[in-house]
């Protein structure tokens, strides 16, 4: 029997809400597989994907719900751990020791990259400066700035006394490079492992790299989208890196985005980019930062 602990979810991704619309109720739908201050995440009981419970300050994700109720979350954080068991109630509603959270009136958020036709590809040459010049003033540095400030010759002596995140960086963004320029799109996934599971945190900076250029390729429909598709690449890249972060890639493979990359992209060509910029600060400690290293990176080959 349930206790009376009863909480609403604001927004759930239409790929969740679908997901779940398929299962039966009372069905143990995973189990909690990680808790942090603003997420608790659930492993699919088939290991399949990643769902993701989340205040409403969170920027919106892939196979993420939503709810305000931080008393409520903060109380559930309090009694789980890592293990438990996450079941699928009736009327639209989910519990996590019996805690139960109700979605029927959630609004839909949708992740889906809404690609450009051929048409609307007109790219911006003011763009990629605009971010950079964000990302110099109040993005995080985990490395990769330094990296990208060497190759793009904007600081040829920044770092000097580079560590080796440093200058793992620098040599994956140049090989990838050439093998963009050169049209060689087995050569550029190739050189994509090298940045996959380099770097600190749940989702490791090459990692949030490779999210960036995925999002820029998908949304203006490069050829190296569908490499990356047809490939048996994510399979490897989830033997190289953490779990939340090889959910993230293949969501970003498969054409799924956070609501800042998709919002930024849709924006690109305004005068004014300070809105979309803004919430990338508030994706990890440095995940936000590295993430538009890699739309800037995409943007500049895709221009």
């Amino acid at each position: 029997m349930s206790q009376q602990c009863q909480g609403s979810i604001t927004t759930i991704d239409q790929q969740l809400v679908t997901w779940l619309g398929n299962k039966e109720a009372h069905a143990l739908i995973g189990t909690v597989h990680s808790i942090f201050n603003t997420v608790i995440n659930v492993l699919s009981s088939d290991r399949n994907n990643l769902l993701t419970l989340a205040l409403d300050e969170v920027v919106s994700s892939p196979w993420m719900m939503k709810t305000e109720d931080n008393y409520l979350f903060e109380l559930m954080k309090s009694k789980i751990a890592p293990g438990d068991s996450v079941t699928l109630s009736e009327n639209f509603t989910i519990e996590i020791k019996q805690i139960e959270w109700n979605y029927k009136n959630a609004v839909f958020s949708d992740t889906k990259i809404n690609k450009k036709n051929a048409s609307e590809k007109i790219f911006n040459n003011g763009f990629s400066n605009k971010v950079y010049q964000f990302i110099k003033e109040q993005g995080k540095d985990s490395g990769l700035v330094s990296a990208w400030d060497k190759y793009s010759m904007e600081n040829p002596n920044a770092n000097e006394d580079e560590n080796v995140y440093v200058k793992s960086y620098l040599q994956a963004i140049k090989k990838m490079s050439e093998a963009v320029e050169n049209n060689d799109k087995s050569a550029v996934l190739k050189h994509s492992y090298r940045l996959i599971g380099l770097g600190l945190g749940l989702t490791p900076t090459g990692d949030d790299f490779i999210l960036g250029c995925l999002a820029v390729w998908g949304f203006f429909e490069s050829p190296l989208i569908e490499q990356f598709k047809e490939s048996n690449w994510i399979e490897n890249a989830k033997k190289k890196t953490t779990v939340i972060s090889a959910f993230m890639l293949e969501n970003g493979v498969n054409g799924y985005m956070n609501q800042a990359l998709g919002d930024l992209l849709i924006h690109h060509k305004e005068k004014d980019l300070s809105t979309y910029l803004g919430p990338f600060l508030k994706i990890g400690a440095t995940s936000g930062t590295d993430m538009l290293i890699g739309v800037i990176f995409a943007y500049k080959q895709m221009n």
